[in-house]
């Protein structure tokens, strides 16, 4: 190993846990990498880079392209966000909120909250005219010109940026 690479946590399992996370973001960040790149951007050998890469492998959390090499995070991803997000608080609590406003507008509401300059959608109820619901929960992506209109309107009157929009598609 030539240094303590990720976060520096020093010696233990839980600077493999750290590594791991580092390896997690990496590839949300940049979509893919191949074991040289982890290892570079980690500062570790590629032989552990690739050991920290096959665990989250079976544990489906990235998985690997056959053709390229390349890994990219797996549906055990998705599985654990889902999870997350159907247990918070604010998503339970903002869903009856969240009908009410479909049915009086006639649209899909999402709640979302803002992240950096992405919106991270955490629910989201279809309205009665919907066709499809654009935005997939636990997805960060740029907010949608409506919600960044109703931000700038109404956002300087609350401390938080919004938690709903009233139409995705």
């Amino acid at each position: 190993m030539r240094g303590e690479g990720a976060g520096g946590s020093g010696p233990g399992p839980v600077q493999s846990v750290d590594r791991a996370v580092a390896i997690l973001e990496i590839l949300a960040r940049d979509g893919e990498a191949g074991v040289t790149e982890v290892a570079h951007e980690l500062d570790v050998h590629k032989s552990t880079a690739s050991r920290l890469l096959a665990a989250l492998d079976r544990r489906e959390l990235v998985t690997q392209d056959a053709a390229r090499g390349r890994f990219r995070l797996g549906l055990g991803i998705v599985r654990l966000a889902g999870a997350a997000t159907r247990r918070l608080d604010v998503v339970q609590e903002s869903r009856p909120v969240g009908r009410a406003l479909a049915r009086e507008v006639g649209e899909t509401v999402n709640l979302a909250i803002l992240a950096d300059r992405d919106a991270l959608y955490l629910d989201q109820v279809a309205g009665p005219s919907s066709r499809r619901c654009a935005a997939s929960p636990s997805t960060p992506s740029p907010p949608s010109p409506r919600s960044r209109r109703c931000w700038r309107r109404y956002g300087s009157a609350v401390s938080r940026p919004p938690r709903t929009s009233s139409r995705t598609a």
